[in-house]
């Protein structure tokens, strides 16, 4: 059943955003007090929107979306590209349709455009590698950033005909983001769920689907073709290449468990900051200590008598 404006829109829309566990949220144009009306549960982790300088200086978006994503532990990206709008449960479930996340769009404006929406809940592999590859070519607004557009916004004169643009660049706010760092657990596995994805449950689809796009890995290519390509990325992404570092650099030349979960609440950018229990939940360490050991022979782990897993460089 479709979702119309001015009928059941607005209200389908907030009954999607509150059973669901979390949400990423994509939009050209994003109105702060929409998301507001959207957030009641705070599932909202994400959000990407276009934020060119001139969406902002005619307030077609909101500059003080920031403020509020900041204060709710909001993840913004921003995305020039973007035209879709969507709301993504990062597993099988999406909302999609013609309207942006503004008052004429989803929102109960009398003014209102007139809208579609659907909801269609069996994403496919390729589907899923699609909006990762979305997330992963966004850019991460943090202060620095933020600061950068608000000076160019705030210095429009009225009239404006031509803006400027505002110059991108991958920087440390995005590589070290917990989003960085590989989810399957192991490269054979990510292999094994991308040749035979329907055979597997939705947390292993899932995982499969953000490795691909965070690596950009060509799935449809043999085993050893694929598992050089991925060697090379993982290797040199600047999350693992600092982390092999720090180990490197220990006067031991080994880390414990616990002194990799150190480093990596210490490391990322993910805010808010997470909590150890979160890390070791999440099997983050497990799963690095695998990847860097099965791509850098210089590495190995164990779990010595009091259990705690152990990794080694034997290099020079």
């Amino acid at each position: 059943m479709l979702h119309k404006s001015g009928i059941n829109l607005f209200s389908k829309t907030s009954n999607f955003f509150e059973k669901e566990e979390t949400i990423i949220l994509f939009s050209a144009y994003i109105k702060t007090d929409i998301v507001k009306k959207l957030n009641s549960k705070n599932n909202i982790k994400q959000i990407v929107v276009r934020w060119e300088i001139e969406d902002l200086a005619k307030g077609i978006s909101d500059l003080d979306l920031y403020s509020y994503c900041k204060d709710n532990n909001i993840q913004l990206f921003r995305n020039t590209r973007i035209h879709l709008k969507t709301a993504w449960n990062f597993n099988d479930k999406i909302l999609l349709g013609s309207a942006n996340y503004t008052n004429k769009g989803v929102g109960e404006s009398k003014n209102f455009n007139y809208e579609l929406a659907a909801e269609y809940n069996h994403l496919s592999l390729e589907d899923k590698i699609y909006l990762n590859s979305i997330l992963k070519s966004s850019f991460l607004v943090d202060d620095d950033y933020f600061n950068q557009i608000k000076n160019i916004v705030n210095t429009i004169p009225p009239n404006q005909i031509i803006y400027p643009t505002v110059e991108e660049s991958t920087t440390a706010s995005n590589s070290f983001l917990l989003s960085q760092l590989p989810m399957s657990l192991s490269p054979d596995d990510l292999y094994d769920v991308a040749q035979r994805f329907e055979e597997y449950g939705s947390i292993e689809q899932n995982c499969a689907a953000h490795d691909i796009a965070l690596y950009d890995i060509d799935t449809y290519q043999d085993y050893i073709m694929f598992k050089l390509q991925l060697k090379d990325k993982f290797n040199s992404h600047p999350f693992i290449v600092a982390l092999k570092k720090h180990i490197k650099t220990q006067e031991t030349k080994s880390l414990r468990y616990g002194g990799v979960v150190d480093w990596i609440q210490k490391t990322t950018t993910t805010v808010p900051t997470p909590r150890s229990w979160e890390i070791k939940r999440e099997q983050i360490v497990n799963i690095l200590y695998t990847w860097i050991c099965e791509f850098d022979e210089n590495f190995t782990w164990n779990i010595p008598g009091n259990r705690s897993e152990v990794i080694h460089y034997h290099g020079e």
